[in-house]
């Protein structure tokens, strides 16, 4: 395929992926119920509870990914090492 038929599936597919978006309202419905019986009460301690679980969701992927990604590179680096000293 040629490069510019590529960026035009590309293209499609991502507009596709835009066009085909749900609207979320929460995670899940506990997390909806609290959100929503927390706003309801003042209760802060609620909301940065979600908080601080949102932000320790999101960085397990991120962490994983790096971990996964920098064992790669070391182990790369270490094969082309080992081919240059055999040349």
């Amino acid at each position: 395929m040629n490069i510019s038929v590529k960026r035009v599936v590309f293209a499609l597919f991502v507009s596709m992926a835009m066009l085909l978006t749900y609207n979320v309202s929460a995670q899940c419905s506990v997390c909806a119920s609290n959100v929503a019986n927390s706003t309801k009460s003042a209760n802060e301690k609620a909301g940065l509870g979600l908080n601080k679980g949102i932000l320790m969701l999101l960085t397990m992927p991120y962490a994983v990914v790096s971990v996964i990604g920098i064992l790669w590179y070391k182990n790369s680096r270490k094969k082309k090492r080992i081919t240059n000293q055999e040349l």
